[in-house]
């Protein structure tokens, strides 16, 4: 019976083999070249063949990730402009009840006015009746002066007929004049029944002006009344807006340190003004217009420019500002300009002041500050920038006084045109990076430029 190998003898069998093996190749390929080269090269090209399978693979998985990655922004920026079709269709509800409530007001006062009017006619009616009365009552008294003189002329030629008469006839001459006399007399007591008497015409006309004298006076009671009531209303309703204003700026504005923190960015503008030799900060004279809640005042005052000075034609923010103890005027801002001189401040400032206004009122408004302003004095503008698709859109038409958005284009060139020179716009406050989409791509970056760029800009020229 046959033993098996061992292990080792398997081995170097094993070994035996494959050196035949290799000598064998070796002599192939000695014998044969030119078709092991081209195995070779064969070989080469399926390796390379697999290489490049490889990059296409790693290719073709990042395209997928971008393609994921695109379709993960679009869904993003569906989704961002269904909200703004959103908010533009609760704006477009909203707008309806507020101007039905604009509506509703004037409809009052138009009631005052027509109530006001109607008095003002019934006033003139009475005057009318009044003078109509006081030419019928002259017209009677003259009529009966007339009958009077008439009936004197008759007594006195009877009265000369009888003197030269005999005495027979006197008698009858007498009985005559009586019977002339009765309806004088009748005349007479007809007359001192319901009036001063036939030789008291002025005294008549007197007692109708004395009669109309009271319905006069009611008329003008009632018409003050009425006025006092248009005013009280008027009063009560401004007073109601500037309550309604302060609390709807405290929800809407911003915390009073989150705007003082982002209005300390015109500091270094207004370190940069040139002072009298040996002046300090505190004698600048700095005018902060429409000042609000007096966020921007009291970075001044923090910062040493303790001649600011704001102004405002709110009681209710004068009265808040005054409570921090801030030097404030209530007054309107085009006024409180044109009441200075000349070349006497070195800034002027408003913040978010200049959308409130109509366009003729800012002209003006940017003249009296160039009159106002030392040479080369600064003027600071910030309103809301209306190239940011959302504010022109959304946050603008929230506050209620708004009148128009203001292009940065149009600004500037108001400046300039009243003579202003380095003009300067300065874009504020974009939109945190995590409300913006995120994507190096142009379309997004264009995006994100027109609706979340910078929420605010601020124009700052100086005075030629």
């Amino acid at each position: 019976m046959p033993t098996q190998p061992s292990t080792t003898e398997s081995l170097q069998q094993i070994t035996a083999g494959l050196n035949s093996l290799s000598r064998t190749e070796r002599f192939l390929r000695w014998l044969l070249p030119e078709p092991y080269r081209r195995e070779r090269r064969m070989l080469g090209v399926l390796r390379e063949l697999a290489e490049r399978d490889r990059t296409q693979r790693h290719d073709l998985d990042r395209l997928a990730g971008r393609a994921a990655s695109a379709e993960s922004e679009a869904a993003g920026m569906r989704n961002t402009l269904r909200a703004a079709y959103e908010s533009i269709e609760q704006l477009q509800a909203t707008l309806p009840r507020q101007r039905d409530a604009l509506l509703q007001e004037l409809g009052r006062h138009l009631q005052i006015t027509e109530a006001l009017q109607e008095d003002i006619a019934a006033l003139r009616q009475e005057q009318l009746r009044g003078t109509e009365a006081t030419n019928a009552v002259e017209g009677r008294f003259e009529k009966r002066i007339e009958a009077i003189r008439q009936q004197c002329a008759v007594l006195a030629e009877q009265l000369g007929a009888a003197a030269q008469a005999g005495a027979g006839d006197l008698a009858a001459q007498l009985e005559a004049i009586a019977r002339r006399l009765q309806p004088l007399e009748d005349l007479a007591i007809t007359t001192s029944a319901g009036t001063p008497g036939l030789g008291s015409f002025a005294a008549r006309v007197l007692a109708v002006e004395a009669a109309l004298a009271p319905l006069h006076q009611a008329l003008a009671s009632a018409t003050t009344e009425r006025l006092g009531a248009a005013d009280e209303i008027g009063g009560h309703a401004a007073a109601a807006l500037e309550q309604f204003y302060l609390a709807f700026e405290n929800r809407y504005r911003g915390s009073l340190v989150e705007i003082s923190d982002r209005q300390k960015v015109y500091l270094p503008r207004l370190a940069g003004l040139s002072l009298p030799d040996g002046a300090l900060r505190s004698s600048l004279r700095i005018v902060d217009l429409g000042c609000g809640r007096g966020e921007w005042l009291e970075v001044l005052h923090t910062a040493g420019f303790t001649g600011a000075v704001g102004v405002d034609s709110s009681s209710e923010m004068i009265r808040l500002c005054r409570n921090h103890r801030l030097p404030v005027e209530q007054a309107d801002a085009l006024g409180f300009l044109r009441a200075q001189p000349g070349a006497s401040c070195a800034a002027v400032t408003a913040m978010h002041l200049v959308e409130h206004l109509a366009f003729p009122v800012l002209l003006a408004l940017l003249a009296e500050a160039r009159r106002v302003l030392v040479p080369d004095g600064l003027l600071i503008l910030e309103t809301p920038n209306c190239e940011n698709v959302l504010v022109s859109a959304r946050t603008f038409r929230l506050d209620p006084t708004h009148r128009f958005p203001l292009p940065p284009l149009l600004l500037s060139f108001s400046a300039e045109f009243s003579g202003f020179s380095t003009v300067e716009i300065l874009p504020l406050h974009p939109n945190a990076a995590e409300q913006q989409v995120a994507s190096d791509s142009e379309l997004a970056r264009r995006f994100n430029a027109y609706f979340y760029g910078p929420q605010d800009y601020a124009l700052l020229a100086h005075n030629a």
